[in-house]
């Protein structure tokens, strides 16, 4: 993964993006000035792993561009499997924010990539300026957790 720069652009595109994701959903101008300069930019490539399962999560992403396919490990004897792909506007990472435990599932990009990465130690910040963003992305957090533990 590379690092970017900001443009203004990315700017506009993340604060457009960030108002349709439902934990992030109804922040006042002020808050989204808060929000936004704890961002990073990253360029990933085509086959490039995010993460993978069982690492230590430490960062929450959404995708400006391309798209990522989401893996589960098999177990014993068991191929690893596709449950998902994701592409521009959604998000992944989200459990990390708030529970400090391994990665559920590996994230490999199918293309060029490019997300916004919100590091947990900079996204602690934002929960302690808005304690409500905690109840909320704990509900979506514990959703996806569930669809990703029942997932056949």
């Amino acid at each position: 993964m590379r690092s970017l720069s900001f443009s203004p652009r990315d700017l506009s595109k993340l604060s457009e993006i960030l108002k349709g994701i439902e934990f992030f959903e109804g922040l006042t101008v002020k808050q989204m000035n808060i929000v936004l300069p704890c961002a990073q930019l990253w360029e990933c490539r085509q086959h490039e792993i995010i993460f993978s399962q069982g690492a230590p999560g430490d960062s929450f992403h959404i995708i400006q561009n391309g798209r990522v396919a989401v893996y589960l490990e098999g177990g014993f004897l068991r191929k690893n499997r596709q449950i998902t792909t994701l592409g521009p506007g959604e998000y992944f990472g989200e459990i990390a924010l708030l529970y400090p435990e391994p990665r559920s599932a590996t994230i490999e990009c199918i293309e060029p990539t490019r997300i916004f990465t919100f590091v947990t130690s900079s996204f602690n910040y934002i929960l302690t300026e808005f304690p409500e963003l905690a109840e909320k992305i704990g509900r979506v957090a514990e959703r996806r957790r569930y669809e990703v533990l029942h997932t056949e």
